[in-house]
């Protein structure tokens, strides 16, 4: 089935915007506050908290297995599909803008992540 009538409606994509935010929030809001309590300073428990959302592509085969048991209904699957890759997206952003002055900030350099300083000064 095509993905665009599973989504078009505004109620679904009320009920896919709420998936995307469950799916940040569960994501994010439970790592961030946990590395805090056990100590990390605010930036790296971001920025490790950044990398455990891209924990999808397991997420993306339950989700496949799910489906094909009937255990969601299609319009359910493919938000929750798009949530789980749109979370996976968005790492490299997020990393790319936490990591100036932390430890990664030189591996992301020699890699061409981050531009070169040497070279804009």
């Amino acid at each position: 089935m095509p993905l665009m009538p599973l989504i078009a409606t505004a109620d679904r994509q009320a009920v896919g915007a709420a998936v995307l935010l469950a799916l940040l929030a569960c994501k994010f809001g439970t790592a961030y506050p946990l590395l805090r309590c056990a100590g990390y300073p605010r930036r790296p428990a971001a920025i490790l908290a950044t990398l455990l959302t891209d924990r999808g592509l397991l997420g993306l085969d339950l989700l496949d297995v799910a489906r094909q048991i009937d255990a969601l209904p299609p319009h359910l699957a493919a938000f929750l599909s798009l949530g789980v890759i749109a979370t996976i997206v968005i790492v490299t952003p997020l990393l790319l803008l936490l990591a100036p002055g932390t430890e990664l900030e030189e591996p992301l350099r020699r890699h061409g992540w981050l531009p070169d300083q040497s070279k804009s000064s």
